[in-house]
């Protein structure tokens, strides 16, 4: 009988690149089809829908994946700021630190000798000490931060393939109508893949999740097409 224990490999960073794919693209196709949606309802010609949706797919691309790098490395700095701090505070204040391990447990149940024995057993190793307080104190774990230029790029990445798939059937000179349709569809069917995936990531019924997150990306298109046409050329004539 095979009793040597079951691995479990967990990679810390793989939900974070998902978390970062999964909003790249849910916001890339929404918001670019929602763009076309607007345009053709605007009764513009192809090439202008085009033009501003690949405009739309590279500023987007930009902004967010700029905007993640900044709130990412954010993190990890403030993180890096605590840990210094509590660093400092076990090295020249040790026995407050020792008391404020002995609250955390004493606030999950333990006392006596049990309680002894685990402050002992944690301050006795600096960086066990230090995880402890950065974990248990403020509620910080390294590996829950990602790279900043790697959520960057894969949020980045991730926007542009998924907001081009409402601006390919524009790109294949159709009439814009059926255009519109064939993008609404493709989008439709990569919305509920996206909202599957999310859901699947924070233990939800994945089809809920995928409904959810079609439903949600319809509306924004049809609002699009509607605020487009009530402007469109034809109606403002």
């Amino acid at each position: 009988m095979n009793n040597r224990p079951i691995k479990e490999n967990h990679k810390t960073n793989t939900g974070g690149i998902i978390r970062e794919v999964v909003f790249g693209a849910n916001d890339g196709m929404v918001s670019t089809l929602a763009l076309v949606a607007g345009l053709t309802g605007a009764a513009l010609s192809n090439w202008i829908i085009v033009l501003a949706g690949l405009t739309e797919v590279l500023t987007g691309a930009i902004s967010m994946a700029v905007g993640t790098y900044i709130s990412t490395k954010s993190q990890r700095e403030y993180y890096n700021k605590e840990l210094n701090k509590e660093n400092y505070e076990i090295k020249n204040m040790p026995k407050k630190e020792i008391e404020e391990v002995r609250e955390i447990y004493r606030k999950k149940g333990f006392k006596g000798k049990d309680l002894d024995l685990i402050v002992k057993t944690i301050t006795a190793s600096k960086k066990r000490w230090l995880d402890e307080m950065m974990v248990n104190e403020l509620g910080l774990v390294k590996s829950s931060y990602e790279k900043p230029i790697n959520a960057g790029l894969w949020i980045g990445i991730s926007f542009i393939i998924a907001g081009m798939i409402p601006v390919i059937p524009y790109l294949l000179n159709l009439e814009q109508n059926i255009a519109l349709i064939y993008a609404g569809v493709f989008t439709i069917i990569a919305l509920f893949v996206v909202g599957a995936v999310k859901g699947n990531l924070s233990a939800r019924i994945w089809w809920k999740s995928g409904i959810e997150m079609v439903i949600i990306g319809g509306i924004t298109a049809a609002i699009g097409y509607l605020i487009g046409n009530a402007f469109s050329i034809s109606n403002l004539i």
